[in-house]
């Protein structure tokens, strides 16, 4: 009886997960725990069957030989990245910013009249349409922001999701969590019925956009401009400390001076050093990016 090769059929060795792993988080920042190695396993033989590979040494080629060209490597991510999200996630952090950090942004953006909100890991686009909704519910909305330019961006490394996103219907589990009344109250005002689907309404549409973006791709994140707001709830979790720093240094170059970067709320800064101004907003940890008071060293990857 001759033994059989690690990997020859659905089983995934231990050494296979760690390689498969590690190809992952090199590409997109995610480092997948040892709980998920039955699910690697599903969607690994799941995606050797797609490529029509037997063999783990030849579906492990495929993925180092499609890190330039994305190819498999992403096709890979989208089955093991966690989508769940849903409108008003996390609502005492909304709070804060509806009650706390709009109007102050408001007050010293009143000069230029604009505002920018980045949802960085949209999954299916529940935050961004939230934050477009947050804006038109604010008292600001009449005085203000009405006539303000604003713009929301919502991005994702998994593209279904986005696609998703964009087409802006939703079943009544994107409302879970809301009191019922509430859920009416939005679902009235922002969206149509269409069977048992909710339609976002043009009125909120129109301020937010969607975007495949992959959060360890500077140059990707260069295709848009700076921001007053940045969201990235329930996504650093994943990532391991020296990816962590890298997207944050990329948001901080991403933030105008005096804005805001919202974390969720079992991610904090605490322990790391950055230049992040820690405040507490309401029942809300959140991070303002202060004024320099000098120039960026040579090689500060903190710096814009």
């Amino acid at each position: 009886m001759t033994a059989r090769r690690p990997g020859a059929s659905g089983d995934l060795s231990r050494e296979d997960f760690v390689a498969v792993r590690d190809i992952i988080t090199g590409f997109c920042g995610i480092r997948l725990s040892d709980d998920y190695h039955t699910r690697l396993q599903r969607v690994v033989a799941l995606r050797r069957g797609r490529c029509g590979v037997s063999e783990m040494g030849d579906y492990l080629r495929i993925l180092t030989g499609s890190l330039r060209e994305i190819g498999e490597v992403l096709r890979l991510v989208e089955e093991v990245t966690n989508t769940e999200t849903y409108f008003f996630r996390e609502e005492f952090q909304l709070d804060a910013l509806a009650d706390e950090i709009l109007p102050e942004l408001v007050e010293r953006r009143e000069s230029r009249r604009r505002l920018t909100l980045w949802s960085a890991g949209c999954s299916s686009g529940e935050e961004p349409f939230t934050l477009a909704m947050l804006l038109q519910l604010s008292p600001l909305w009449a005085r203000h922001l009405h006539r303000w330019e604003l713009r929301v961006l919502g991005t994702d490394i998994n593209r279904r999701m986005i696609r998703r996103a964009r087409e802006g219907s939703y079943r009544a589990s994107s409302f879970k969590g809301l009191p019922e009344v509430r859920q009416r109250s939005l679902q009235k005002r922002f969206f149509q019925t269409e069977g048992d689907a909710f339609l976002v309404n043009e009125e909120v549409r129109e301020h937010v956009s969607f975007l495949h973006l992959n959060l360890l791709d500077r140059d990707g994140a260069g295709l848009f401009g700076e921001m007053d707001i940045i969201l990235c709830r329930n996504v650093l979790m994943y990532f391991p400390l020296e990816v962590r720093l890298k997207v944050l240094q990329g948001f901080y170059r991403k933030l105008a001076v005096g804005g805001y970067l919202l974390l969720g709320h079992s991610e904090n800064l605490l322990g790391l050093e950055s230049p992040f101004e820690a405040l507490r907003v309401k029942e809300a940890l959140v991070y303002r990016k202060r004024a320099r008071t000098r120039g960026p060293r040579r090689g500060d990857e903190w710096g814009q």
